[in-house]
């Protein structure tokens, strides 16, 4: 009977629900978010960029949260990119790439010092969800008033798209 079921969630003594493994590229394109129940989905390389893929943390090498399989549901899917360890906490690669990214962009926007260097720590709050995602966010939000160029627009997009829901309902108003 296990091997019908490929040896997870098949007998009656097994948990109702258990977590797979995700295998994510460093540029955090999803790849497979459920590795051991769709091995033929796992790639070394991601079809989009060519980037190699993870499994694991870099860190502390625990496996990525992945799909989470419950027991006699079919078609349940709740997987979301994580943006940070749950074992170490440490950000993942794609996570230090994104903030790295908007933190580039911002340069570009000739701010003053003191508020290229306040936009440069809340790009690192934003990425959390604690408190400390509102206050980066509000900090950003009276900065970008100050620049109307195409390029703030692209900056804006990028930050909204590294940041926690706590910052993004900061940063659009909600």
């Amino acid at each position: 009977m296990d091997d019908m079921f490929g040896g997870f969630g098949g007998g009656f003594d097994e948990p109702s629900t258990w977590t797979d493994t995700a295998l994510i590229c460093l540029d955090g394109h999803v790849i497979n978010d459920s590795m051991k129940d769709q091995p033929q989905l796992n790639k070394k390389h991601c079809p989009q960029d060519g980037k190699p893929t993870i499994s694991e943390c870099p860190e502390c090498h625990q496996p990525i949260a992945g799909e989470i399989h419950y027991s006699n549901v079919i078609g349940a899917h709740d997987f979301k990119l994580p943006a940070f360890c749950i074992e170490c906490g440490k950000p993942y690669p794609w996570t230090i790439a994104k903030q790295n990214a908007a933190k580039e962009l911002a340069k570009e926007l000739q701010l003053n010092t003191e508020d290229q260097k306040t936009l440069e720590i809340s790009i690192d709050q934003i990425s959390k969800d604690n408190v400390q995602a509102q206050v980066g966010a509000t900090k950003i939000n009276r900065i970008m008033k100050t620049v109307t160029n195409a390029t703030g627009e692209i900056l804006h997009k990028l930050i909204v798209d590294i940041s926690s829901e706590t910052a993004k309902k900061v940063l659009l108003g909600r």
